[in-house]
Formats: structure tokens, sequence, C-alpha cells
């Protein structure tokens, strides 16, 4: 999956239990330009997810940013902001706690 810009976009739609999400990647964009990645919790009860970065394929991911989504209970339209983030590697959110069913989305600019 893509995340072009302007565009939000549902990445996982029904995480249940703590487990890797969808791997996504950066539409490029004109040079030196910085990205940003906002991402919303829509639905959901606990939630706590690490941004996750590969530079190998999706083989081997390293923690880019820890816990950026967080709650206890999550609150429905909770956002986080990821910046900067570079174009070309695949992410993806690693959910360390997931109860309820959660629905996550992004968008970036």
């Amino acid at each position: 999956m893509t995340l072009e810009s302007g565009i939000p976009t549902v990445l996982d739609s029904a995480i249940s239990a703590p487990g890797a999400g969808v791997q996504f990647t950066i539409e490029p964009s004109p040079p030196g330009r910085d990205f940003s990645i906002n991402f919303q919790v829509l639905s959901g009860t606990t939630i706590s997810a690490d941004l996750q970065v590969s530079h190998d394929g999706g083989t081997t991911f390293s923690i880019l940013a820890a816990a950026i989504l967080t709650a206890v209970p999550t609150a429905a339209g909770s956002t986080k902001t990821v910046t900067p983030i570079v174009a070309g590697p695949v992410y993806r959110l690693n959910y360390t706690t997931a109860t309820g069913t959660i629905k996550v989305s992004a968008c970036r600019n």
C-alpha cells in the first residue's frame, strides 16, 4: 500500500490482538520536501502501537517511533503526527497492545 499526499487511507481495519499491521510506503514528492504522517484511531478499546521502518523491503523492521498510538481506553479520534518521515523505506504499525476491534487511518502531506 502506498500513502499518497492528502488522501486519508485506512491502514488497519480489524486489529484485535497484538501483531504487525499492514506494510505501507510513502509516495515520493519533489526533492527537498519533508513529509509528515498523521495517524488517527477510528475505533478500538485499548491500543499501543510502534511505528516501524524497514530498509530491506520488509524483511527486517526496527522501531522508528515507540508508542506513537497509545491509550487505555482508546478514544476514537485520537491522533498522532510523526515528522519528518522519508519516502523509500517500508513502514508498518506494530500493535503491542490491542483489544476490541481497532481501526487506524493515516494521511500524509
